[in-house]
């Protein structure tokens, strides 16, 4: 953005009791019209005027670029993103590279940086996020014509290791929701049926008439605070899970406070992610399990249904809210089979429990 011919204008807002001159400029972070307020008309205009450039970064520079360029190209995107980004940039790029000129920071500069890291220390996870934000800025500089090649392209670090993840039986499933305390079953059952952590959190009551549960929007938790996003990780994402009746009515009978949200705080919101991830881990060791995330209760609903349960594999994928592997679509009567078939062999598991002689579950036993 070029600086104006001449100090914005500034103008008197009424009511406005101190600093009460206010001139238009930008926001030197992201590029966007912003405020400037002084005591006096000249001192709004010289800040909004300071603004456009005189004291503010240089586009030619990494933290220039970045600040008025990039950041403004990502503000549609997730919270969750954007939180991931100024992690990355503001925590570890920039208080190396941050007055660098974008032609002059060489692969081998960024070869250096990328080997000291593991030295912070970081995982190597850590690490590739690092690497894909920062190489997201400098292609968008390519494409801007800025510098002509990325070069962090070339850059090698530690490969990621894969997650093991593994799968729960029908037995461990039952034990986990029938040992969950009240608050936190409708999260256990929700994960049960593949939803991801946040779409869990944010799940409403919405299709509780039909017995339709309408996957439409998830709690994101970037630092600084949680939100209700409409955006989900995928289109396919979107989902509508028919879920059995038996289903609604054992979610909506644990006495949430909220009217809203299936899984809710005590305060009547919804559960926070990083709250639900907690509790869920204390009832895996309560329960005596392997240590296991609620995501692996997703992956955990994928395999039974695939590998137990012999599912047809684009049922699989509209179930799970996954990219869909063939043209094929499952009809609604098709999915509302696959979940009561699924939820059947829980119930089927839930039973042998208690006539094993396993007991009942932490939350029927302290509350019995």
């Amino acid at each position: 953005m070029g600086r104006p011919k001449t100090p914005p204008k500034a103008n008197l807002r009424e009511g406005r009791k101190s600093n009460p001159y206010e001139a238009k400029g930008i926001d030197p972070a992201t590029g966007k019209r912003k405020s400037y307020y002084g005591p006096t008309a000249e001192a709004a205009s010289k800040a909004a005027w300071d603004s456009y450039g005189v004291d503010g970064p240089d586009q030619d520079t990494l933290y220039g670029y970045y600040a008025t360029v990039y950041l403004p190209s990502i503000v549609l995107r997730s919270a969750n993103w954007q939180s991931q980004v100024g992690w990355a940039m503001d925590k570890y790029v920039l208080p190396v590279f941050k007055d660098r000129p974008l032609d002059q920071i060489s692969r081998v500069d960024l070869q250096r940086f990328f080997n000291r890291l593991p030295g912070v220390p970081l995982a190597e996870s850590s690490i590739a996020k690092i690497k894909i934000v920062l190489s997201g800025v400098l292609n968008l500089a390519v494409r801007d014509g800025i510098i002509p090649s990325n070069p962090c392209e070339f850059v090698r670090i530690a490969a990621v290791p894969e997650p093991e993840k593994r799968a729960l039986t029908f037995e461990e499933v039952a034990t986990l929701i029938d040992s969950a305390p009240k608050n936190l079953k409708p999260f256990v059952i929700l994960t049960a049926f593949g939803l991801r952590i946040g779409e869990a959190c944010g799940a409403t009551r919405h299709g509780t008439k039909d017995r339709v549960l309408r996957v439409r929007q998830q709690v994101l938790q970037p630092k600084g605070g949680a939100q209700l996003s409409p955006k989900l990780k995928t289109p396919q994402s979107k989902r509508d899970l028919p879920l059995p009746s038996r289903v609604w009515d054992e979610i909506l009978g644990c006495g949430q406070v909220s009217g809203v949200f299936l899984c809710s705080d005590a305060k009547g919101g919804y559960m926070l992610p990083s709250n639900a991830y907690d509790d869920f881990k204390d009832l895996v060791t309560a329960v005596g399990l392997e240590p296991l995330s609620p995501h692996e209760m997703r992956h955990t609903f994928i395999s039974l249904l695939e590998l137990e349960l012999e599912c047809p594999g684009p049922i699989v994928d509209e179930l799970a809210g996954r990219k869909r592997s063939d043209y094929r679509h499952a009809s609604q009567e098709q999915k509302t089979r696959w979940l009561d078939t699924f939820w059947k062999q829980i119930e089927a598991a839930r039973v042998a429990r208690k006539t094993s002689g396993e007991g009942l579950g932490l939350d029927q036993a302290s509350t019995g």
